[in-house]
């Protein structure tokens, strides 16, 4: 889940930096390989669409990378997916050491 605190910020600079970086992120994974595009896209809607009223659970939080990562299907759409989802994980990675966001 991706929780964005302000009050773990302190500023909105800190704030700005934090989804700039992000962004950058994406945004050279879809400059290095454009094919990429409509699997972002669709992560974005999975996650969005995962929303569950009954339990209040899911919605665009990022629960849907982990159970991108986790599938065991092996085929092409599979497979960029998860490249995807890679993406934004390493870019968590590389944001923790800016502030504590959490995916």
């Amino acid at each position: 889940r991706v929780y964005l605190d302000p009050a773990m910020y302190g500023d909105q600079e800190l704030r700005v930096s934090a989804v700039d970086s992000l962004r950058e992120s994406v945004r050279r994974a879809l400059l290095q390989k454009p094919s990429l595009t409509p699997y972002f896209l669709e992560l974005a809607l999975l996650d969005s669409l995962s929303y569950d009223q009954a339990t209040n659970q899911g919605g665009p939080d990022g629960s849907i990378i982990k159970a991108v990562v986790s599938s065991k299907d092996t085929d092409a759409h599979t497979k960029s997916l998860q490249e995807c989802a890679a993406v934004l994980i390493e870019a968590k990675k590389n944001l923790k050491k800016l502030s504590s966001i959490t995916i």
